[in-house]
């Protein structure tokens, strides 16, 4: 497997529920998923005005949730290969530092 990708400057790197995906947040305003079984890339979830500080997989690995210091809160779709953005939170009045879902 070629492992270049991970070498990119990054802000963080998560792992789906089923060890299939990672996403990679980056200081580009972007999401990139990555296939962990041949290190290519599936998709880039752009959409961010400023560097993404945070994503997270939910529970089923059906969504992905990722914040941004341009003060949003994106939800996207994960399954469907294509990063559809799903909804916008707005209204935060600084930068979003972390999201998470809760597997409750």
């Amino acid at each position: 497997m070629d492992h270049r990708w991970y070498h990119a400057v990054n802000h963080s790197v998560l792992m789906d529920h089923w060890w299939s995906m990672t996403e990679q947040c980056d200081y580009d305003r972007t999401v990139r998923m990555w296939s962990v079984h041949d290190g290519k890339a599936t998709h880039t979830l752009s959409g961010h005005t400023s560097i993404v500080t945070s994503a997270s997989f939910s529970p089923d690995g059906s969504l992905v949730v990722s914040c941004s210091d341009d003060k949003t809160v994106r939800l996207w779709s994960a399954r469907d290969r294509k990063g559809h953005c799903i909804a916008i939170l707005r209204g935060h009045n600084g930068a979003v530092n972390n999201v998470a879902f809760n597997s409750v």
